[in-house]
């Protein structure tokens, strides 16, 4: 067993120990208006999350499909400048592109 392994194997060993947890669960008091409210901003929360996380998914998807992406990817990390040119082309993170995702947000 390689050293790598044997770490990989240490440390899910300790991962496996628990410690025990306390939660503690106290009731929120409110009046109709204040329940509504909350609600509506909680609402609003989820599904701007989702909205991200769903763009997110997306760009991950047409960044894997790049053949430039799989392409950038066998540069070996010893070339950390053509690694991070490659990067940022790839990636698209041209000003243009971050003016946009600021325009979105």
């Amino acid at each position: 067993m390689s050293k790598k392994q044997q770490a990989i194997a240490g440390h899910e060993k300790q991962a496996r120990r628990r410690t025990p947890t306390f939660l503690l669960e106290l009731p929120l008091h409110v009046n109709q208006g204040q329940s509504a409210r909350l609600r509506a901003h909680l609402e609003s929360r989820r599904a701007f999350y989702n909205a991200i996380l769903s763009e997110g998914q997306k760009r991950l998807r047409q960044m894997r499909a790049d053949p430039a992406w799989h392409a950038a990817r066998l540069i070996p990390p010893s070339h950390k400048h053509e690694r991070q040119v490659c990067g940022r082309w790839v990636s698209g993170a041209s000003p243009m592109v971050w003016a946009s995702w600021r325009n979105w947000l």
